[in-house]
């Protein structure tokens, strides 16, 4: 269209702009031509850089491009339709874009209900500051304790209503509620707005609702597969826990299998291995209630209250309750065997009369926790001296730092324990409950009340070991 068809065009709040040919062909084509008498007509570079000003801003207005018909249009001319149509456009354009935005219906928002950041997180792999990955720390169990928000509803939201740019209404959409998705042991809140766990366990969202399972099954071993495993309920595992693997719940831990050396399992409950502990010096078991094994070999043990088992050969046990080794073979062979109340066996020692040390009454499992804090602070020690004798790099200053503030944290805990020895060992030690009841002693027999210890000489059957006086009694 002319000049004049464009200023029309511009100031229509329709938006539309007549579509001809590209800016750059308009160039090419009329950028030397002749005039009505014959004379050849030259559009300067002034002229051209306004041409191709004017119809960006109309393409970019619009989406559409715009063409200059030049036929009979003089140089004079040519500048005043575009300085019109540059103002026309402006104007055109900004009122345009304001109208549009003001009219258009609001956006509304549908009713949801988001995941927690803790569920999202489960099954991420963890990449320390010198990029190294973990690949025994799957993350892949999401706890959640008794009364912890799962996920809450976001309430939809009504729509309003827009005008077009002719200023007719659009009618607008309100958003749809939907309903939360309920499990087994999840809860409604009273306003109706979070879904919560009624009981602690591992969260799993099904495709239609969250459930909260307070026992985790392991169908097989515990390897990397599954990785390390830290559970606020119950554990099942069908099959064995695998060398350098750590298995941590707050409830009971049974393994179907065998607990392999170099593993670590802890339980807040009861602990039930099926087919034995084989360690290899390095294997730690710990258990807040008692333990149930089928042997225990090579092994460190802390528990709360009783164990069970039909062997212990050449492993450390800690126990504020019974030791009991009276079904199967019965045999305490070699180690360290302390236990607050009694320790019952069938067979104590071997005939090779290897060193088998018994001791009985105190504070096993507060001694066994002093005994790791000093072993943890000699190796902080260790490690912060070699530390300091390398080359500064740029990671020696943050290990420096994490291992000093380690040592700090192990001597903090170290006074607090023996704080409480020093409160509570003299009471332990004069009572002295504790007692020894075998079927057969044989020498190498190492039995301890306190600072008071009897090495046994000569084979001893049906033998029954106490305190009376301050003494070690064997009758």
């Amino acid at each position: 269209s002319c000049g004049s068809g464009i200023k029309s065009l511009l100031s229509d709040r329709s938006g539309t702009y007549s579509m001809n040919i590209p800016c750059s062909f308009i160039i090419s084509r009329f950028s030397r031509k002749r005039n009505r008498k014959g004379n050849l007509m030259f559009i300067t570079n002034e002229m051209i850089k306004r041409i191709q000003t004017v119809a960006y801003d109309a393409y970019k207005a619009s989406g559409q491009l715009a063409a200059l018909d030049m036929s009979d249009c003089p140089p004079e001319a040519l500048a005043r339709t575009l300085e019109s149509a540059a103002a026309n456009l402006e104007q055109g354009a900004v009122t345009m874009r304001t109208l549009c935005e003001s009219l258009w219906p609001a956006l509304l928002t549908l009713g949801r209900r988001p995941s927690l950041p803790p569920l999202e997180l489960a099954g991420r792999l963890e990449v320390n500051e010198f990029g190294q990955v973990d690949y025994t720390a799957l993350n892949l169990i999401c706890n959640v304790e008794e009364g912890q928000e799962i996920c809450h509803l976001i309430r939809p939201t009504e729509g309003e209503p827009g005008r077009t740019v002719t200023d007719q209404e659009i009618p607008a959409k309100s958003g749809k509620s939907v309903p939360l998705p309920k499990g087994r042991n999840t809860e409604i809140s009273e306003d109706g707005t979070l879904l919560v766990a009624s009981i602690a366990g591992d969260v799993e969202f099904t495709g239609r609702s969250f459930q909260v399972k307070p026992v985790l099954e392991i169908p097989g071993n515990v390897d990397f597969s599954t990785g390390n495993i830290n559970f606020l309920g119950d554990i099942n595992i069908h099959g064995d826990v695998l060398s350098g693997f750590t298995v941590r719940a707050m409830g009971n831990i049974q393994v179907a299998g065998v607990v392999e050396a170099g593993s670590t399992v802890e339980a807040g409950g009861d602990l039930i291995v099926v087919k034995g502990i084989l360690g290899d010096g390095s294997t730690v078991i710990r258990a807040q209630r008692s333990i149930f094994s089928k042997y225990i070999e090579n092994s460190t043990i802390y528990v709360r209250e009783n164990l069970q088992t039909d062997c212990i050969v050449n492993s450390q046990i800690y126990s504020d309750g019974e030791v009991l080794v009276l079904s199967g073979r019965g045999t305490i062979i070699g180690g360290r065997i302390w236990a607050a109340k009694r320790i019952n066996a069938l067979i104590v020692g071997a005939r090779s009369e290897c060193r088998t040390s018994v001791q009985l009454g105190g504070l096993p499992c507060t001694n066994f926790e002093y005994e790791l804090v000093q072993r943890e602070l000699r190796l902080l020690e260790m490690e912060l001296e070699k530390l300091e004798c390398q080359l500064d790099s740029t990671g020696k200053s943050s290990l420096l730092d994490k291992t000093r503030m380690k040592l700090s944290l192990a001597e903090l805990k170290l006074k607090q324990l023996e704080s409480e020895l020093a409160d509570i060992r003299i009471e332990a030690e004069e009572q002295n409950t504790g007692r020894l009841e075998c079927g057969v002693a044989y020498p190498g027999t190492e039995i301890s009340f306190g600072e008071e210890t009897l090495r046994l000489r000569h084979e001893r059957r049906k033998c029954a070991a106490s305190m009376v006086k301050g003494e070690i009694v064997v009758t």
